[in-house]
């Protein structure tokens, strides 16, 4: 990601750091090879620091361990979220979608992944969140301490809706793993999500009544999910890690032997 095009969801405490992060990704034009993990990075890479940067970019997407990440055997109803606390990530979306899709869907049930913040403009998604596991006890849990990618997985495959509210996203990962664990996907229609989703799930616009809207949709209907997950994992397999490793394998192996003419012709 380009801090500079996050700037606008930044939260005042990661903007004191703006400049110094700026400074570090001026320094990508001297690089030899630039990796974009989607064409939206690409583009915002060449908005940035001009045409001439184009040459250098190849855009390789991050991959996903299917013998990790793989489909789960749920049938219930549950809805999963996994992020930071970032504005970027939509985490302030988040507990207006719960408390409207809780009460809509009686039998549903959320789960957040998010580790606890010390950004104190974002406490109120903390208190609010702790607020909706008193209205909803045993329907939704926050889970805000450190996970394991073992037990993350364990999450994954125990839902079957993947929910990504971001206002800012260069791919998803998250997103990708639901896909890979047999997840239907509401994700917004932001930055390289739409790269990674395809036809594979629901975009719609990082609002609350949209995402809501989207997650509503298929709760109601068996088959609609069922349809998306046999899309996400088909989807998935596209970014199998063992086939992006390899691509990057080879980008390292093509700088190298680049620079090996260099020093050749120099002698």
């Amino acid at each position: 990601a380009l801090e500079r095009h996050r700037l606008s969801s930044m939260t005042d405490e990661e903007k004191k750091l703006y400049n110094l992060t700026s400074w570090i990704e001026d320094t990508i034009v001297n690089a030899d090879k630039l990796i974009a993990v989607s064409n939206s990075t690409s583009r915002e890479l060449i908005k940035a620091f001009g045409k001439k940067i184009s040459k250098k970019i190849e855009v390789i997407p991050n991959g996903v361990d299917l013998n990790l990440f793989n489909e789960g055997n749920t049938t219930d109803k549950k809805v999963l979220s996994v992020g930071r606390f970032s504005k970027e990530k939509g985490i302030e979306l988040l507990p207006g979608i719960i408390d409207k899709v809780l009460s809509t869907v009686k039998e549903s049930e959320f789960r957040v992944i998010a580790k606890e913040t010390q950004l104190s403009s974002l406490k109120f998604v903390q208190d609010s969140f702790k607020d909706l596991e008193r209205k909803y006890e045993g329907r939704f849990k926050w889970i805000s301490y450190p996970l394991s990618p073992l037990e993350i997985a364990l999450y994954y495959k125990q839902s079957s809706i993947y929910v990504q509210p971001s206002f800012y996203e260069t791919f998803g990962l998250c997103i990708l793993e639901g896909m890979a664990s047999g997840n239907a996907v509401v994700a917004t229609n932001v930055g390289g999500i739409p790269e990674v989703v395809g036809k594979a799930g629901i975009l719609v616009e990082p609002n609350v009544e949209d995402i809501s809207s989207g997650i509503i949709k298929l709760l109601k209907s068996n088959g609609l999910r069922e349809r998306y997950k046999k899309k996400s994992l088909d989807r998935a397999k596209l970014f199998d890690w063992s086939i992006i490793v390899k691509r990057t394998f080879e980008l390292y192996r093509e700088v190298i032997r680049r620079k090996i003419e260099i020093s050749a012709q120099k002698r």
